[in-house]
């Protein structure tokens, strides 16, 4: 989403994750089937979601299920199913300021809005079966709008597929937060191109992290195990005794497990590697 237009796409986003989480959805027919489901810039569909924002003076329009409609006085999607595609049929909720349309394509699409009516009817290009060419069928003017402006959460889930961060790991939330980078970059990303920047999406990305790698310079931290070196030549100078009672950890000349460990050089140490390693 990027605030240089009045048309907002609402829908799902699916973050991959196939390890074990009870919150872990599985979506037949997805691209990606197993993850989070992630909603953007979404609320429920359905004729109180249109109602409501009618009532805060906002435009909306989406496709709904046919038991959201409540009860709507409009041709039932059994019957449509026999019609010949273009045909459609609408109900005006005048007080509510609501269209509602069933328009039958390959299959029955119903559409909700506050805003698009049924004029003009457009014409859609599919293609026939039977007289094998394309023909034109009767579109009302909201769905020809709906589809016009639909579809930019799917535009935004390609874009992250193609280059997004790559993480293996057990902790579930570490993705979660790698997929909110990953949005906050697109959107970046679409903001540079609003403003005169032509740049492809690898290109914005390399430019990013060229920039906070010359920002902050400093390398980050080692990470693994950490070792408590120590020169010959400090060993050699100054006292060193064995202590017992201590953590159980590997000598650092044998790697066998010992109780035992200098006290200068706060190693692990049996005692036949204790002048091994000092000398």
């Amino acid at each position: 989403y990027t605030p240089v237009s009045e048309d907002m796409s609402i829908d799902e986003s699916m973050i991959p994750y196939f390890g074990r989480n009870g919150c872990k959805q599985f979506i037949r027919g997805k691209p990606i089937r197993f993850g989070y489901k992630a909603w953007v810039l979404a609320q429920p569909s359905g004729a109180n979601l249109i109602t409501k924002l009618e009532k805060i003076n906002f435009n909306g329009t989406g496709t709904v299920r046919d038991n959201r409609i409540d009860k709507c006085p409009i041709e039932n999607s059994a019957i449509m199913k026999k019609n010949p595609r273009g045909t459609f049929d609408s109900f005006v909720d005048r007080k509510n300021n609501i269209v509602c349309v069933k328009w039958r394509d390959n299959s029955v699409v119903t559409v909700l809005s506050n805003k698009y009516g049924i004029a003009p009817v457009r014409k859609a290009a599919r293609y026939s079966v039977k007289e094998k060419s394309k023909i034109e069928i009767p579109q009302p003017n909201v769905v020809s709008c709906y589809n016009q402006s639909m579809g930019g959460v799917d535009l935004m889930d390609n874009h992250i597929s193609n280059y997004r961060i790559g993480f293996r790991g057990k902790k579930w939330y570490i993705l979660i937060l790698f997929w909110t980078f990953d949005v906050c970059m697109n959107n970046a990303w679409f903001l540079s191109r609003h403003l005169g920047k032509q740049m492809d999406n690898l290109e914005f990305r390399r430019v990013a992290a060229i920039s906070v790698l010359q920002k902050y310079e400093k390398p980050p931290l080692a990470t693994g195990p950490r070792t408590n070196f120590v020169s010959p030549a400090s060993r050699r100078q100054r006292q060193h005794l064995i202590i017992t009672g201590q953590p159980r950890l590997r000598c650092v000349v044998c790697k066998n497990e010992t109780t035992k460990s200098c006290n200068k050089c706060e190693v692990s140490l049996h005692d036949k590697c204790f002048l091994q390693y000092h000398i």
